[in-house]
């Protein structure tokens, strides 16, 4: 069975929020290079995947926008966006817009920016890592 997730996370514009600014050049490498690698994995597992970045300030039109027109099985939202504390609101506020509008996708928390895939394999059992 093939999948469809979309991956809601932080924008590069934002990473300085969530690791400072003497850190953000880094981290915004590393969650580009995470991403790519989990986009490969989907691909090569039949999955469709979307990366959606998405700031804290623009409220959820084009999230529900997207969960009306795609049939997502798996919403996903980064650690970018779950663990800074400045972002909480904005994290509760994506989980209710997810929940609302996509009400039998399941939720798919990474643990690094090139977990998503791991995420999708812990709950869709026919998922398989490569």
């Amino acid at each position: 069975m093939s999948h469809s997730i979309l991956h809601v996370g932080i924008t590069s514009s934002e990473i300085a929020m969530a690791v400072g600014a003497e850190n953000a050049a880094k981290w915004i490498d590393i969650v580009e290079k995470g991403i790519a690698k989990d986009k490969a994995a989907f691909e090569a597992a039949g999955m469709r995947y979307e990366f959606m970045g998405y700031t804290s300030t623009e409220g959820m039109g084009r999230l529900e926008k997207k969960l009306k027109e795609g049939d997502y099985d798996g919403v996903g939202v980064g650690w970018g966006i779950r663990g800074t504390k400045e972002m909480t609101a904005f994290f509760e506020e994506l989980i209710n817009t997810i929940h609302t509008q996509a009400p039998n996708a399941k939720f798919l928390f990474n643990t690094a920016p090139d977990g998503t895939f791991e995420a999708a394999t812990r709950q869709f059992s026919d998922v398989k890592t490569a």
